[in-house]
């Protein structure tokens, strides 16, 4: 489909809209969700699609939902085999999508589903992708700084220009066809985003509470998506071996000829086993971090090669209707 064509089908009638959900026990903030979600999108002249995707969940979040399909059918259903994480869950939801546009969101309205609006404000005024920059966060001090050096990190070590942005954003159809061609394992959708380019532009949200003040992922999991994006789109953490060998091979070469001017000039034997040893245990150390950081590219390679899915569907509900 050509721009023009996509610019048309934007002013020319109703805009069919899918929006991305991926669950994981939140059997407790569904209907919650939903009415928040269905509350903002009565503002928005859209035809929405809203498509849940059960990762895996243990509680009764699959019942609750079949529920919600057979009230309303705009709902439609992913059921995956297992867990297989938030951002494959995503992808399970993008790869089903047929709106002119696609939102991804998270159901424990951190993200306002207002946002959704401006969002697509700025798509009619020809944004292909929109995302949505995240101001303010309600969470504890703990969280709040691990989120900041993540982002901080990120931006000085990515190969990308990445801002503060999660997943929370619009991506237009063409997009979400680029999107599919990807078949890599440990994706970060965010710089994923990035790095398909397009035309792109972020808006300010402030980041709310859980409907239940819970939090679902773990400080383990936020490390592994941080590791995500820094491996999948730097290559200088394999720069940091060369830059840590030449500087400390100097470093050596300096140390040794101040020994040797020490003893042939001076006669004096040099002191300090202790120094020694602990100049070991650095450099020991040093080499270890290196062959760690090559073991986190080496690591996706092997999950690349096996080629094996992102995802296994069990069940998907409601993508027959025609619309």
């Amino acid at each position: 489909m050509t721009g023009r064509g996509i610019m048309d089908k934007r002013t020319s009638k109703t805009d069919f809209l899918s929006i991305v959900v991926p669950v994981y026990n939140e059997q407790d903030g569904i209907m919650v969700f939903y009415q928040a979600l269905t509350d903002a999108l009565q503002e928005a002249a859209v035809k929405p699609e809203i498509i849940f995707v059960n990762d895996g969940s243990t509680d009764g979040s699959w019942n609750i939902l079949k529920g919600l399909h057979e009230r309303e059918p705009q709902v439609k259903l992913i059921d995956l085999s297992r867990n297989f994480g938030h951002q494959n869950a995503l992808t399970a939801g993008i790869e089903s999508a047929r709106g002119d546009a696609v939102v991804l969101m998270d159901m424990d309205l951190e993200d306002d589903p207002g946002t959704i609006l401006e969002f697509l404000s700025k798509w009619k005024e020809g944004y292909e992708i929109v995302y949505a920059i995240r101001d303010r966060r309600q969470v504890s001090m703990i969280l709040k700084t691990f989120y900041r050096l993540f982002h901080w990190v990120n931006s000085m070590v990515s190969d990308l220009q990445m801002e503060a942005a999660g997943t929370f954003c619009l991506m237009d159809r063409r997009v979400v066809e680029q999107f599919k061609k990807f078949p890599e394992r440990d994706r970060y959708i965010p710089g994923l985003r990035v790095w398909v380019g397009f035309k792109q532009t972020g808006v300010k949200s402030d980041r709310g509470k859980r409907y239940d003040g819970r939090s679902r992922v773990g400080v383990i999991r936020l490390i592994k998506l941080a590791a995500d994006s820094i491996f999948s789109f730097s290559t200088l953490p394999l720069r940091f071996a060369i830059l840590f060998g030449l500087f400390f091979s100097f470093l050596s070469f300096c140390l040794v000829a101040v020994i040797i001017w020490i003893k042939l000039f001076t006669g004096l034997a040099v002191p300090g086993w202790a120094s020694i040893l602990s100049a070991v245990m650095l450099i020991g150390g040093i080499q270890l971090i290196c062959m760690g950081f090559q073991g986190e590219y080496l690591i996706r390679v092997f999950n690349e090669v096996k080629n094996r899915p992102n995802y296994i569907v069990r069940e998907s509900v409601g993508f027959d209707v025609k619309d």
